[in-house]
């Protein structure tokens, strides 16, 4: 069903069999949103905006997605961390900015979701950044 795609989520350190098909098995297709950002805000991770006259703020994440999806990215964004320099290092540089570890595996799982979708559109494996 699902080869090729299945193929290159696992390419991703951290990213298994399971995990991808059931991440596959979520959004369906990837030609189904635009760009990576409705993507995020499919999965429920993206910010919610506060603005009233001049004032604009970000908030805490919506959760208006997909409460699965959001489950599965972040079981991916964990193992990823563990097994991917690359992850890590984005990893440790959010918590030495100050972010709490929630906040901080938010921003992996954004990352990590970026990714995905520009691998699965443009039918690339992943190869290690440095």
């Amino acid at each position: 069903m699902h080869a090729k795609e299945l193929e290159i989520l696992q390419s991703i350190p951290g990213v298994g069999e399971i995990t991808a098909a059931l991440f596959m098995a979520e959004i369906e297709d990837i030609s189904r949103f635009a760009t990576y950002q409705k993507l995020i805000a499919y999965m429920g991770t993206d910010p919610s905006i506060c603005q009233s006259g001049e004032s604009f703020s970000k908030g805490h994440i919506t959760k208006h997605g997909n409460r699965s999806l959001r489950k599965y990215v972040y079981i991916m964004a964990q193992k990823s961390i563990i097994w991917s320099p690359f992850f890590r290092a984005y990893y440790d540089k959010k918590r030495n900015e100050g972010f709490s570890h929630r906040k901080a595996m938010i921003a992996v799982m954004n990352k990590l979701t970026k990714i995905i979708f520009t691998l699965l559109t443009r039918g690339e494996m992943y190869k290690e950044q440095s």
